[in-house]
């Protein structure tokens, strides 16, 4: 029987995590998030790099929104058979929840403590557990494993742009 093809996106975030223990990858992300912003200051930590592209501190808005989503997802995979789960919209989330406008600390406050959870439920979980399946609005049948894996891929990315988002601009007026 042929191999399901994954979805482009669970392909992407897959990629960013390799053959890394994707647990470990998660759990290194809080400190490496308090390293990346440390002695930022509170401009360059709000600066856009472009229009369309979200600031650090926007970034860490949503590894709080997405660690917040992941919590419910976990849950309902392990206590629901096979539940459907909804797409969600960071964009809309940012915008209205005003991320841009809150500080660091209170990010990585919620972020911190949404993640030590999370972590608790995956080294809880038993491998049937972690087999357990949920039904994606857009990409079909995914397993707890699988959804695990991508958060620490996502992780990574996220972890990339805050640093794009930090890289000193060339001044525009030479």
């Amino acid at each position: 029987m042929p191999e399901k093809k994954l979805h482009p996106l669970v392909e992407y975030e897959l990629g960013w995590l390799g053959d890394d223990d994707p647990a470990q990858v998660m759990a290194a992300t809080p400190q490496k998030l308090r390293e990346l912003i440390e002695g930022v200051d509170d401009d360059s930590l709000r600066r856009r790099p472009a229009a369309d592209s979200w600031s650090a501190i926007e970034l860490l808005g949503h590894f709080a929104d997405i660690e917040l989503i992941h919590a419910e997802r976990f849950r309902r995979i392990l206590a629901e058979d096979k539940p459907r789960l909804v797409p969600f919209d960071p964009d809309a989330w940012n915008a209205t929840l005003g991320h841009s406008k809150r500080s660091p600390v209170e990010h990585l406050a919620l972020f911190e403590a949404l993640r030590r959870s999370n972590l608790d439920v995956w080294r809880r979980a038993s491998l049937a557990d972690r087999a357990r399946e949920y039904i994606h609005g857009e990409r079909g049948a995914e397993s707890y494993e699988l959804l695990f894996k991508m958060c620490a891929g996502h992780d990574r990315l996220h972890m990339a742009q805050i640093q794009e988002a930090l890289r000193p601009r060339a001044s525009a007026s030479l």
